[in-house]
This record gives C-alpha cells, sequence and structure tokens, in this order.
C-alpha cells in the first residue's frame, strides 16, 4: 500500500469510528503527520529539518525540531488536501486542524539575526494564507493550536507583557481574515493558565479547549477557567 492509500484508509477509520459514537464535529486524525511542528516546518520556507536531529520532548516521545534560517512563507496548501478528503466522506463538519505561529516558534531552532516577536509574525502569515486556503476549501471550523503560548513567557517578569502582546497579536493574524460564519478554535495543554487568562481571553478565539489531565484545573477557581 502507498503511503497516500494508508493515510486515506485511516482517516476513512477515523471519521467513521467519530461518527459511531456520535460526535458531532469531527477531525481526520492527522496520519498523514509526523510532528505537529515538524510538518508544517517541511512545508514551509525558510525552515530546514534534519534526519537524525531527535530531542527528547517527554517521557519516551521525540522530535526532530526544524530549524528556523530565513524569512517564512507559504508557497503551497499544507492540510487542505487532507482535510478536504476528509470532509467528502461525511455530511458532518470537519475541523481544520493547523499549529499556531507561537508554538512553531517556540518548538522549532530560532534564527537569531531579528526580534522573535519579527520572525513569528512572519509565520503567522503563512499559517493565515492556510486559514485562507482552508476557508475557501467549505472548511468553518479551523483549529490553530497554541500549546506552547504559556511555555514561551520570559523568565523575568518585566518582559511577560510584552510577549504575550506579540504572542496573542499574531495569534489575531493567522486567524482573524475568516468571515463571521467560520469558527475559530485552539488548544492549550502542559501548562498552569491563571497567570495567562487575560492572554487566552485575546486571543478572540470563538472555542479555546484545555487540557488539564496531570493539572487536574487545580488552579482553575483562580483563572476564571472553571
Amino acid at each position: 500500500m502507498t503511503t497516500r492509500g494508508f493515510c486515506e484508509q485511516e482517516i476513512e477509520r477515523v471519521i467513521r469510528l467519530q461518527e459511531s459514537i456520535g460526535l458531532d464535529v469531527l477531525v481526520h486524525g492527522e496520519p498523514e503527520r509526523n510532528d505537529m511542528v515538524q510538518y508544517f516546518g517541511e512545508r514551509l520556507d525558510g525552515f530546514a529539518t534534519t534526519r537524525h536531529g531527535w530531542v527528547q520532548s517527554y517521557g519516551t516521545r521525540y522530535v526532530r525540531p526544524p530549524i528556523l534560517y530565513g524569512d517564512v512563507a507559504r508557497s503551497a496548501p499544507i492540510t487542505v488536501g487532507w482535510t478536504r478528503y476528509a470532509q467528502s466522506l461525511t455530511a458532518a463538519p470537519v475541523k481544520g486542524m493547523l499549529t499556531g505561529p507561537v508554538t512553531i516558534l517556540q518548538w522549532s531552532f530560532v534564527r537569531a539575526d531579528q526580534p522573535r516577536a519579527e520572525t513569528c509574525r512572519q509565520i503567522a502569515l503563512a499559517i493565515r494564507d492556510e486559514v485562507a486556503d482552508l476557508e475557501a476549501a467549505g472548511t468553518r471550523i479551523i483549529q490553530v493550536d497554541e500549546p506552547a503560548l504559556r511555555e514561551g513567557m520570559p523568565l523575568r517578569t518585566e518582559r511577560r507583557d510584552a510577549y504575550l502582546g506579540w504572542a496573542t497579536e499574531c495569534f489575531r493574524l493567522a486567524t482573524a481574515g475568516v468571515s463571521e460564519g467560520t469558527q475559530i478554535h485552539t488548544h492549550m495543554c502542559y501548562a498552569e493558565f491563571g497567570d495567562i487568562i487575560d492572554a487566552i481571553l485575546a486571543l478572540d478565539a470563538d472555542v479555546v479547549s484545555v487540557e488539564a489531565a496531570r493539572s487536574g484545573m487545580g488552579g482553575a477557581g483562580r483563572s476564571g477557567l472553571g
């Protein structure tokens, strides 16, 4: 079986499973992706990837962070074809799944000859193009994941407001071009969110999903996420 054939088979299996358990918004399962950042780095201009540059992410999970060495641009759609294929299998809406600019920045080796904020804006504009093409293809729910938003905060308190300012600006730059009929979702995980709740609200996402399997959202009452 070809790689494409395997991915199509797996996408159909995942779609049928979600239909069988009664979900009303589906995802395609992303079998074509090796990692949520590396996959985009391999398809965006300005990035290089390695064959053996493995880095431990957590536990037994290892990734190959892309090397961001130049100006970032998107030369062709990245996820549209797979999302369109998944949508062709079901009458339920299929959500487009993207990695956000802050997370791509944080989980890459980043050039040091310009401010990180400027590099993040370039990534945001590339993701904005992908969001626009997904919407044009009929996708009305688009999720832009930003699990590294909290992780990227500077250690020095006096630098945090500036960081959160440009980080949330980059998310909006990537997502704000859609029509009112298109929902923007985001997802965050592996962090305490109490001290960035205002930044999460500033993302202006329609739906925010927070994973808290380890923390149990012990700070939910203080953060306003409860």
